[in-house]
């Protein structure tokens, strides 16, 4: 149907949202349309997550804040990318006050406001949500996973697991009511060339080509100047790092690193998230082989220091 002006990218924590955004944004740009990208955690953010309920009822200044929004992705000569939004974010708050009830009004609120617009809505998701929450937990480590808990336990006073499920599960019941085009993408065999092909067909665009890395480049041994040592092996089609961190922790394809098109510019730029993202860039010799990395830690958007980075440290590859 072709180019939406708004495109919506929703789901739980941990199953592709802000990889499918920056992967979305980069072809579209490629592609030679105009885009532009809402994050979840931008600040401020026009849509102000909350409050979503006020004295029984959606509040008048949520339902204001998508009439802006609306208004806004009118005007703009190319698409909008919002990240969340729907789901995660008003619906995740009805369903810690008890209010998950509220969540169909919500939707057909929303619904009416941007039909105009002939949105995509785009839900990533895990049916088996405790298996979602440790796949979660793998890939964002044990400080993210305290967090989390604390924050389930002050604002619904649940047990973590229970309260992933509950609310992936209000989603879902959420996402089915929800009256726009719409697709539902199923995301845990992260085959992401599956996962993108809908989403291209839907929007008109070409297929994503997602770079293909020769992983074994990076296998071995690295270390840096005190003498620390770190070891990056694989798991299937994933790469793994131990001894940077206290645990094994997967490498991820950096696309969040770049700001303009090729996605082949990808090429030896990895990442591994957690409460704080730490980046590692593959170093080459003039042979093209892989002989070290430089590694530094960003601070994410949206905390009281983001942006802020570590200075770069050089490990140099050993075996």
């Amino acid at each position: 149907m072709g180019i939406a002006k708004l495109v919506i990218v929703d789901g739980a924590w941990g199953v592709g949202k802000s990889t499918t955004m920056q992967v979305l944004r980069l072809h579209l740009l490629e592609c030679g349309h105009t885009v532009r990208a809402v994050w979840d955690e931008d600040k401020p953010h026009p849509l102000g997550f909350g409050p979503t309920i006020r004295d029984g009822r959606t509040s008048d200044r949520f339902v204001e804040r998508w009439h802006e929004l609306a208004a806004d992705c009118a005007r703009f000569e190319g698409a909008t990318l919002v990240e969340s939004g729907l789901l995660n974010g008003p619906v995740q708050e009805l369903f810690e006050t008890g209010c998950g009830a509220e969540a169909g009004e919500l939707c057909r609120q929303v619904t009416e406001i941007v039909r105009p617009l002939d949105p995509l809505l785009i839900w990533l998701h895990r049916p088996d949500a405790r298996a979602a929450w440790e796949a979660a937990v793998a890939v964002r480590g044990r400080e993210w996973e305290r967090f989390m808990t604390d924050h389930a336990r002050t604002a619904a006073g649940a047990e973590i697991r229970t309260y992933y499920a509950g609310l992936c599960a209000l989603f879902a019941e959420t996402f089915v009511h929800c009256q726009l085009r719409r697709l539902a993408i199923d995301t845990t065999d992260e085959n992401w060339d599956a996962c993108y092909r809908p989403i291209t067909d839907a929007l008109g665009l070409p297929p994503i080509r997602l770079p293909m890395e020769r992983l074994d480049d990076y296998l071995g041994g690295y270390r840096n100047p005190p003498g620390d040592r770190c070891d990056i092996g694989r798991r299937g089609l994933r790469l793994v790092v131990t001894g940077l961190v206290s645990e094994e922790r997967p490498l991820l394809p950096n696309v969040f690193a770049l700001d303009r098109p090729p996605l082949d510019n990808v090429r030896d730029r990895y990442y591994f998230p957690g409460m704080i993202v730490t980046e590692a860039h593959f170093l080459r010799d003039n042979s093209g082989r892989v002989d070290g990395m430089a590694v530094r830690s960003v601070h994410p958007s949206g905390s009281e220091r983001a942006g802020e980075a570590s200075p770069e440290a050089i490990w140099r590859r050993v075996s």
